[in-house]
């Protein structure tokens, strides 16, 4: 039995020095004065190398001097037909890389918000994905709900495009305006593809073929 003690407080004693060394070494790894320019390069270096399937973009970085709160736009999945996109902030170093969620905009093929920045227009190509997919989920468009039932979403890669001036796929359509998003969604098991046409608010106006 003092044997077993012996060996379990050594473990102990191990384990100790080993976490202390990682903080040592962290501390040491990080500049005595942390810039706005640190904290969010080394957010960006973390998420990259974490969930490296991820796209994220710095949107803003606040407070200072002795903390940095550094917000980041996720997204997952972009070109697929459902994406997802949510914000998060760290407040680095105060609370090192422990994330809060803001604000989920796309999640489980529903868009739950837009971006209030965008003053109610679609502005970035993963929202159109998400309104299209989820307006022909819900009744919005037989040709595209057709295209998604019958072809895995696995297999089928998609992309969003702006259109500020008239696009050959518009023609037949009838869909006039400016700032046109067409959603295109090609099935690898398909032998065509289906153009979903949404209006400068995401609304679905029809797809083709």
């Amino acid at each position: 039995m003092e044997l077993l003690s012996k060996v379990a407080l050594v473990a102990i004693i191990l384990i100790v020095i080993a976490v202390s060394v990682g903080v040592l070494l962290k501390h040491v790894s990080q500049p005595s004065n942390i810039t706005a320019s640190y904290a969010k390069n080394f957010v960006l270096t973390d998420l990259h190398q974490s969930t490296p399937s991820g796209e994220f973009t710095v949107l803003n970085v606040s407070g200072g001097p002795n903390s940095w709160t550094v917000l980041v736009a996720a997204s997952y999945n972009t070109t697929t037909p459902c994406p997802t996109y949510f914000t998060e902030s760290f407040n680095y170093p105060s609370t090192n890389l422990a994330p809060t969620i803001d604000n989920i905009y796309i999640s489980n093929c529903t868009v739950r918000q837009i971006p209030s920045s965008s003053g109610g227009d679609i502005t970035l190509p993963v929202i159109a994905i998400g309104e299209a997919t989820e307006q022909a989920r819900s009744g919005g468009d037989p040709l595209l709900l057709n295209y998604l039932q019958t072809y895995p979403f696995g297999s089928t890669s998609v992309k969003a495009d702006l259109y500020s001036t008239y696009n050959s796929i518009l023609e037949g359509t009838r869909v006039t305006g400016s700032n046109i998003w067409i959603v295109n969604y090609t099935s690898t098991d398909a032998n065509f593809s289906v153009y979903a046409i949404l209006n400068s608010t995401g609304y679905l106006e029809r797809s083709v073929i």
